[in-house]
This record gives structure tokens, C-alpha cells and sequence, in this order.
């Protein structure tokens, strides 16, 4: 998984072992685009997504 401000630069959040992905640095916004690809190298990018704990938003499309 990754995160991005801008759309054109990606930050790397690493999976820890209670299944959280996480930033150590922080996003330094509000809201942000995360970018998702499977195993098999299918990419889903959500837009404008809000960067605070109790929020949630879900994709318009999953992988084929």
C-alpha cells in the first residue's frame, strides 16, 4: 500500500504484524490517495481520502 498527497509522488506504508499499515513519518495532510496492488500486480487507487482514525471510505471497484 502506498499514499500520496500530491498523485505524482508515493510514500511506502509497511505492513506491521498487527495488520495495520502505517507511515512513521506521517501522510502531513488531510486527506490523500492510496494506491493498492495485488499480489498479481493489479493496481486500485482511491482519491481523497481522509486521513483520521475514525473515517473510513471503500473503493468503487475491487480486483478482477
Amino acid at each position: 500500500m502506498e499514499v500520496s498527497t500530491d498523485g505524482k509522488t508515493w510514500k511506502v506504508a509497511a505492513r506491521t504484524d498487527y495488520n495495520f499499515f502505517e507511515i512513521p513519518s506521517g501522510v502531513g495532510a488531510n486527506s490523500a490517495s492510496i494506491r493498492v496492488t495485488s499480489a498479481s500486480g493489479d493496481v486500485i487507487v482511491v482519491k481523497d481520502v481522509p486521513m483520521q482514525a475514525d473515517k473510513s471510505v471503500k473503493a468503487a471497484v475491487n480486483y478482477k
